[in-house]
């Protein structure tokens, strides 16, 4: 019916049923508003440029969703449409009966007497589409837990149902749709402006300016691999970052499968005070003032550790997202990914370690944030007279290298050779930045207190 206003009413009204214990609810959709704005993409095709982030599955009635996929087929082909075509259009994919016959496409039309309000009736149909589809996952994960059988566990369940209401897109670009390159050439022209403004690169910054410079920063949904021996430092690396980053107010989420919380914060307070973290352990010297400082700055911190030994794959996505629902994050850092568990073991090392790095992979998207992984390389490495580590070196860690998006390697000679002319000189190799540069970073190392920062440069007078 119309409204005073001449628009169309919306008001839902459903025959529909959900049945829930103790009472009985109508499914959330609005026929009405299905109606008026597939006739007001009669009157005007143009408002699809408008409307087109909807989807054929967002509509309610199976053949409204017919009749507004034709529209969007028809209209992406830049042929335009009107009745007929529509018609023809069903005709040929074998909908026409379904929706009615031409008569409705008709009706839709007689009952619309504007196409100006199609945004408004979009938007009502989206939001009726997110309940159904909450309704749905909801009754879903109901059934799931009473079906809860041995063999599964509790965190398998409860990741399944959190990466269920994960998949859906609540916030879907409403401006979406077909659109002239004008409209992505201007975005872009935008999100340079802001860099230009800002003086900052586009991904999270590490914090070490020679690693940002050619890594761009870690960007959001991408997958980050920290790689190298034994006693290279690479927590040391990825405390420093958690710490440069966590410093801007950023949450990180610190998954460490080796150290303890106490161990963490004590290196943490190494590097903020500069006093060597293996000193921790005997008297202070009279550092205690100082350390009790730092330790106050530690404490401050958005980091959040989780120090459980030996999580599933499983275990680390749903602590993540449970985390993620109540706090955003701004960086996962996971110490380190080849002790991870996986969730079933074939008994075969490398099947297990792809098993875990295509589910790493999910991870970014889910919680809409860079991660970063650690990864242990083998000794195989060793053997070469130059030890730094190669993209080749990952061969027998699984899928880590074609998955990760970036691959940073850390080196440092003093490893090898304590007597060496370039002590706390530390190299991070980028040997892979999906959609960027790759280089060398050096920089000053040193792991007695956890401290990696740029090289500073002075000119002494002879």
């Amino acid at each position: 019916m119309l409204a005073p206003q001449g628009f169309v009413d919306t008001a839902p009204t459903t025959t529909n049923v959900v049945a829930t214990p103790g009472h009985i609810q109508l499914v959330p959709h609005s026929a009405e508003a299905e109606q008026a704005l597939l006739g007001a993409l009669v009157i005007d095709p143009a408002q699809m440029l408008e409307v087109g982030y909807l989807e054929k599955s967002d509509f309610y009635l199976t053949s409204n969703g017919y009749l507004y996929q034709a529209m969007v087929d028809l209209f992406q082909k830049n042929q335009g449409y009107d009745i007929i075509t529509l018609a023809q259009h069903l005709q040929t994919a074998g909908h026409l009966a379904d929706i009615g016959g031409e008569e409705t496409i008709l009706d839709y039309l007689n009952l619309t007497p504007t196409s100006l309000g199609a945004a408004e009736y979009a938007a009502i149909i989206y939001q009726y589409s997110i309940s159904r589809q909450v309704i749905e996952r909801a009754m879903k994960a109901t059934q799931a837990a009473y079906k809860q059988v041995a063999g599964r566990s509790g965190d398998m369940l409860v990741n399944e149902v959190i990466g269920s209401f994960s998949e859906i897109d609540a916030t879907r670009n409403v401006s979406g749709g077909p659109q002239p390159m004008t409209i992505g050439v201007s975005r872009f022209l935008d999100r340079i402006e802001e860099i230009e403004q800002s003086g900052q690169i586009a991904g999270l910054q590490t914090g070490i300016k020679t690693l940002d410079h050619i890594l761009g920063g870690f960007m959001d949904k991408k997958f980050y691999l920290l790689a190298g021996r034994p006693g290279m430092g690479k927590s040391a690396l990825a405390l420093q970052i958690a710490y440069n980053v966590a410093r801007r107010g950023i949450p990180v989420l610190f998954f460490a499968l080796e150290m303890s919380q106490e161990d963490i914060a004590a290196r943490l307070t190494s590097l903020v005070s500069k006093i060597p973290y293996e000193s921790f352990n005997r008297p202070t010297n009279g550092n205690l003032s100082q350390i009790i400082e730092a330790a106050d700055v530690v404490s401050r911190l958005p980091i959040i550790i989780d120090d459980t030994p030996a999580l599933t794959v499983s275990q680390i996505l749903s602590r993540a997202q449970k985390i993620a629902l109540s706090e955003p994050i701004g960086l996962v850092i996971i110490d380190h990914g080849g002790i991870v568990r996986p969730e079933r073991t074939t008994g075969n090392k490398y099947a297990d370690q792809s098993q875990i790095a295509d589910s790493f992979m999910a991870l970014p998207k889910q919680l809409d944030c860079p991660v970063l992984a650690l990864l242990q390389l083998s000794r195989q490495l060793e053997s070469r007279q130059d030890k730094r580590p190669m993209m080749h070196d990952l061969r027998d860690s699984g899928k880590w290298e074609e998955d990760a998006d970036g691959i940073m390697f850390l080196y440092r000679d003093e490893v090898y050779d304590p007597d060496t002319e370039y002590p706390h000189l530390g190299e991070i190799n980028t040997a892979k930045n999906r959609g960027g540069k790759r280089g060398i970073a050096t920089i000053y190392a040193d792991v007695t207190t956890n401290r990696f920062v740029d090289l500073e440069t002075r000119t002494e007078p002879l």
